[in-house]
């Protein structure tokens, strides 16, 4: 799977080029966005499944996704934000959130203890 993760880097990155890194025309870039988006709905729907879920990791990610889109929106602005603080922000939030989602086999990580590369602490 990992080579997934690899195109879909090169990909974002080929849009983002195209796009101008977000600076003018963000057509490239929204579109690439919506397709990772509709990927998991379209399997979701195909299969008829929904896959395991922690409630608890679902609204902790979700608070930390509020978060970084609320200091995303803040730091549009550089009268509000010279330094790009609120923006280095809502990507460390932005990457927080996507945690409790994906565990991996790493210690202790802002106290969601790891449960195992291929588990999801969720029972079957």
């Amino acid at each position: 799977m990992a080579a997934g993760r690899y195109l879909a880097f090169a990909l974002v990155w080929i849009c983002q080029l195209k796009d101008d890194y977000w600076q003018e025309q963000t057509g490239y870039t929204t579109v690439l966005a919506f397709i990772f988006i509709l990927l998991p709905l379209v399997k979701m729907s195909v299969t008829g499944t929904v896959p395991p879920f922690n409630t608890r990791s679902l609204v902790v990610g979700a608070a930390f996704l509020l978060g970084a889109g609320l200091c995303f929106y803040l730091s549009l602005d550089e009268k509000h934000d010279p330094y790009r603080v609120l923006h280095g922000i809502a990507q460390v939030s932005n990457t927080l959130s996507q945690r409790p989602a994906r565990p991996f086999s790493s210690p202790l990580f802002l106290g969601f203890r790891s449960q195992g590369a291929y588990n999801t602490g969720c029972e079957p």
